[in-house]
């Protein structure tokens, strides 16, 4: 007889997925990946807990698990976005375009008043979306300039 596979084994029913889920919610609180607590189970009340094993939607658990993943994209906006900021920067650096580097620092600018303006999603908290100054976009080209010599002298390739 084959063995069931382990896919199989770690997804049960949904009706059981969510008695489960409660049941880690009622005892564990909602945790992180790393099992660091992210809300303690006794902020969750009884009859949301029973709606949730009941398959019902449960507001007080989706409101968190919402806010959770709306933070989740809010961060990985930001990290794209400076990402692809830093790299057009660096090419108009290159490519010595000025207005383009100046463009790019008043866009930076408005992106970091942005992360202000969304930082009720973090419920205030100032360390969740931290403010990046000008200079973190001006010292690139110079960062990038360094490793790319550093790792040539590691190859010894100088």
């Amino acid at each position: 007889m084959p063995e069931p596979s382990e896919g199989k084994l770690a997804t049960p029913p949904k009706g059981q997925r969510q008695m489960m889920e409660s049941w880690r919610l009622s005892t564990e609180g909602m945790t992180f990946k790393n099992r660091q607590a992210m809300v303690d189970p006794r902020d969750f009340d009884l009859r949301s807990l029973l709606a949730n094993a009941l398959g019902l939607p449960a507001t007080q658990i989706n409101n968190v698990k919402w806010n959770r993943s709306q933070q989740y994209e809010i961060k990985g906006y930001f990290k794209e976005r400076t990402g692809k900021m830093q790299n057009e920067y660096h090419r108009a650096y290159r490519a010595g375009d000025r207005d383009k580097m100046s463009e790019l620092r008043a866009e930076w600018r408005e992106v970091q008043k942005a992360k202000t303006r969304l930082r009720p999603f973090f419920n205030g908290d100032p360390t969740a979306l931290r403010r990046a100054p000008v200079s973190d976009l001006i010292k690139i080209p110079r960062s990038r300039r360094k490793k790319a010599s550093k790792d040539r002298r590691r190859l010894g390739t100088n």
